[in-house]
């Protein structure tokens, strides 16, 4: 229930559009596996900006990894059936049905991503209510939600950190080779998504073996090749797509695009990535301010998972501090950062968990980060940031090293002010976007960024929107209360009916009761989040 309210909120505030070159480079492959059953990118394709780099054999292909485009290929599915045979000839119709599901997708990833999160922190001991408004917190309070919007490749990649980190979690404390393999698949597609995600996963591998040295060397190199094993598949995998595009195992395509920087000293990046005001982590996730609170009481009680999440958090932040590009080029926030959400809001676990025994003034600063981060991501939402990015071209903006240190540039400041001009109905439009806006069948104004906006626009019948968007609200109102009643309201009321039997029966008699209420609720937890699996040893 939990994925499917969240599901039906990212979908209803999903673009309908693919904003990003980077998605309809990886929707390109997709589109020329079904078509052609090769990895080409065809510069061809109806009205749209296909970016490549060119192989030394002539042919064009995508500089990404081929992950995204395996999970693109139900979308480019939808484009041949609907008229895309050829991936060099679409019709326009049939390209923008598959971008429009393709826009879906990291709706669904971050979905998936939100009961990841609930499980994880059940599965730490957190009772339903923390662990359900954690997931909460994660997935509307912080930039998780602007990219389950923005269709780029580190949604997915979020989700298969997640996934990782749980399974792995979840493994050790069970002792259960079948979760230790879940988390190696996961840290596989991780990596078939982007290769980068290859930083976490030396930590990774220390925490499996600082949990299971008392078990002896062997225990522990069998969990390390349980885990390995589907990464060392996925790094094979890229390998032979490097070779298959560019002659090269080693060659993923990075150093052959026009926008590749290399790396030099870290400082910048990492003071950029931390504080400035157009590109650092706790501006466009405020919540992860109260979560660097948390930190010490994580330790107390997790001391290997909390120096693990804390080394991969820090490795990330030096590896792409380094990049040149440090701010992640054409999109919205810290983007290279994202995968590192679930972990950096992980430690306010804690502070959840001691909600009624915190200070009034702390939990009044968690509900301000929290309706912040929430305003935060809707101004992500509610306007195109290609427009905004190409308004800040126009006005002749300073090189981008030095905008995201300047706060008018701020993409929170700039979005504010076309919120601020859509509901005034002045909202600033680029006139030098009209060619592509038009290529993609895109109103030439600056409108709400939700496909239901842009159906309207296009002529489908307002009755027929109103009752989907409408419908699908009132499904969302209703799942949403059916959780908060089965998880935080009913296990109040079992507990206070514990209470009054308690009361009326004799003191055994009572610790007998406790005990058999509390083995009746935990099984039941274990089976309703699907953790009653037995151990594989």
């Amino acid at each position: 229930m939990l994925f499917a309210a969240t599901a039906l909120v990212f979908m209803l505030t999903a673009p309908g559009h693919l904003g990003t070159v980077d998605m309809r480079a990886e929707l390109a492959v997709a589109q020329s596996m079904v078509s052609n059953a090769d990895f080409t990118v065809s510069q061809d394709l109806p009205f749209v900006t296909v970016p490549y780099v060119v192989a030394p054999n002539g042919e064009h292909y995508s500089d990404h990894e081929i992950g995204q485009s395996l999970l693109l290929l139900p979308a480019a599915l939808v484009g041949r059936i609907a008229g895309c045979t050829n991936s060099s000839s679409c019709p326009a119709t049939a390209q923008h049905d598959a971008e429009f599901a393709a826009s879906l997708l990291d709706g669904l990833a971050a979905a998936v991503a939100v009961m990841l999160m609930f499980l994880l922190a059940s599965e730490l001991g957190a009772e339903i209510g923390p662990s359900l408004v954690l997931a909460l917190l994660f997935g509307f309070t912080t930039i998780e939600w602007a990219y389950a919007h923005d269709a780029f490749d580190v949604g997915p990649t979020t989700t298969a950190l997640l996934l990782m980190l749980f399974a792995v979690v979840r493994g050790l404390r069970r002792d259960s080779m079948r979760w230790l393999l879940i988390g190696g698949v996961a840290a596989g597609a991780a990596v078939a998504l982007r290769l980068p995600s290859l930083v976490c996963l030396p930590f990774i591998a220390a925490y499996v073996v600082t949990s299971t040295w008392r078990q002896g060397i062997v225990a522990s190199l069998r969990r390390l090749a349980v885990l390995g094993g589907p990464v060392a598949a996925a790094l094979i995998l890229v390998a032979w797509y490097n070779w298959v595009r560019f002659g090269d195992p080693l060659q993923a395509g990075y150093s052959l695009a026009s926008d590749y920087y290399g790396f030099g000293s870290p400082l910048s990046g990492i003071a950029g990535e931390l504080f400035s005001p157009g590109r650092s982590v706790f501006l466009y996730s405020p919540i992860l301010v109260a979560a660097l609170a948390g930190l010490p009481l994580l330790w107390r009680r997790y001391r290997a998972l909390t120096v693990t999440i804390v080394a991969i958090v820090v490795a990330n932040v030096v590896f792409y501090g380094a990049y040149v590009a440090w701010w992640g080029g054409w999109d919205w926030g810290p983007r290279y950062l994202v995968p590192m959400t679930p972990f950096l809001i992980l430690p306010l676990l804690p502070l959840l968990q001691r909600w009624g025994d915190l200070p009034r003034i702390a939990r009044g600063a968690i509900y301000g980060l929290a309706a912040v981060g929430v305003l935060v991501q809707l101004l992500d939402i509610s306007v195109d940031f290609q427009h905004q990015l190409q308004l800040l071209r126009e006005a002749g903006a300073a090189a981008p090293d030095a905008q995201w240190w300047t706060v008018q540039y701020s993409g929170i400041w700039r979005h504010g002010q076309a919120a601020a001009g859509l509901l005034s109905g002045s909202a600033a439009y680029p006139s030098s976007f009209q060619f592509t806006d038009l290529s993609t069948a895109m109103p030439l104004k600056t409108v709400l960024d939700v496909w239901w906006v842009y159906a309207w626009i296009d002529g489908v019948s307002p009755l027929v929107l109103i009752t989907v968007v409408v419908g699908a609200v009132a499904v969302v109102v209703g799942l949403a209360r059916w959780v908060w009643r089965t998880s935080v309201v009913s296990p109040s009321a079992d507990l206070d009916q514990q209470e009054e039997r308690v009361s009326a029966t004799p003191a055994h008699s009572g610790r007998a009761q406790r005990s058999a209420d509390l083995a009746l609720r935990l099984d039941e937890a274990l089976q309703g989040l699907g953790g009653n699996d037995v151990s594989d040893k």
